[in-house]
């Protein structure tokens, strides 16, 4: 099974392809440098280091939430397309996941 299942992802075309020049979060003073990884269907991908180590920032980059950033994206083959929830969003305190979501609809529908 094992065997496979590696035969699979080494012959698949990748679902991500990541190409990170360098990001920051100030111009001219980079955090992260020559990043690249491409995952593949059945593969998994973790970003693994201590504190400060540009874990985050590298997850900022690749959904394009830096403005200091020189990175080529794809998903699929075709620049990205997607949304970003981030771990702790500060929204309206007292609402419930599925009520920002619900009200994050409503705007997308409503324009």
């Amino acid at each position: 099974m094992q065997d496979r299942i590696l035969e699979n992802i080494r012959g698949a075309e990748p679902v991500l392809e990541v190409d990170i020049q360098e990001a920051g979060y100030e111009p001219g003073r980079p955090r992260i440098h020559e990043i690249s990884f491409q995952v593949v269907p059945g593969e998994l991908l973790g970003l693994i280091g201590p504190n400060g180590a540009g874990k985050s920032t590298t997850i900022k980059a690749v959904l394009g939430l830096l403005k200091d950033c020189k990175a080529d994206v794809r998903i699929a083959g075709d620049p990205p397309r997607y949304a970003y929830v981030p771990e702790q969003p500060v929204f309206y305190e007292d609402l419930t996941l599925w009520e920002h979501l619900d009200l994050a609809c409503c705007c997308i529908r409503n324009g």
